[in-house]
């Protein structure tokens, strides 16, 4: 409810997600992606009055929990990319995100928006470390080998598949819905439309970029972008009922004019 600022489409998010596939099914087996999740909601959660300030909030929230959050955040996105690694790749978005309000935002504190690049920093240090330190090549090849491979030219398709279930015969119609929400949300706040096209888009491309590259060894499977699930329900969420209320005011002008000419 903080992060849309707005209760319906919360309330439309939430239902999306109580009936989704994926998210039932994950939290239903306790699997690791259902925890990376959790992480990128509560470090939106946490984020969402530094970066994108609003007037109800206080302005100095972060001063007042500087340090707290500082280790709070990098505790959390070590733990995630622990679990599964590709969590690095929301990490990716997350320096996008942050270095975009730095340069474009009035608003922010430019002190905290480089606190937390600092942060993120750490965080990808000490990704490096787990996996290129404490690991050992001969054990990281191993579980390199076991990793599920998937064709780039299947990797959207399954990837809304991943999104939409059990609704995948509506896909252009949740597409339409998202884009159309993330225009509703950037014209209402900027910044807000931002950070939700930031962790919407941004960690699957990033996926693809870095597999094409040759960063990473191959493209890795949808279901490890898991925790972007939210942001599109999200922005589903306000491009449905934006499409309501503009179609329920339209038709009611409709029956005005109609009125009249009676």
């Amino acid at each position: 409810l903080k992060v849309s600022q707005n209760g319906p489409a919360a309330l439309g998010a939430l239902t999306l997600m109580a009936f989704s596939v994926s998210p039932v099914f994950y939290s239903t087996n306790a699997r690791g992606y259902s925890l990376l999740m959790l992480f990128a909601l509560i470090t939106v959660w946490l984020l969402y009055p530094v970066l994108i300030p609003q007037k109800n909030l206080e302005s100095n929230y972060f001063k007042k929990t500087s340090w707290t959050l500082c280790v709070s955040l990098v505790v959390i996105w070590s733990i995630g990319t622990w679990t599964v690694p590709t969590f690095v790749y929301f990490e990716g978005a997350l320096i996008v995100w942050v270095g975009t309000s730095l340069i474009f935002s009035q608003q922010i504190n430019r002190a905290n928006s480089l606190r937390l690049l600092i942060c993120i920093a750490v965080a990808i240090v000490l990704f490096y470390i787990q996996y290129f330190v404490i690991i050992g090549p001969d054990m990281l090849k191993v579980a390199m080998s076991h990793a599920a491979i998937i064709p780039t030219k299947y990797f959207f398709s399954q990837l809304l598949n991943e999104w939409t279930q059990p609704w995948t015969s509506c896909v252009s119609l949740f597409l339409a819905f998202s884009f159309l929400g993330l225009c509703v949300i950037s014209c209402h706040n900027l910044n807000a439309g931002i950070a939700f096209a930031t962790f919407m888009i941004l960690p699957p491309l990033i996926g693809v970029l870095a597999a094409n590259l040759g960063l990473s060894q191959h493209l890795p499977e949808p279901r490890v972008f898991h925790y972007s699930i939210p942001f599109f329900f999200v922005a589903v969420s306000v491009g449905a009922l934006w499409t309501c209320e503009w179609t329920s005011g339209y038709l009611t002008k409709g029956n005005d004019t109609i009125k009249r000419l009676l």
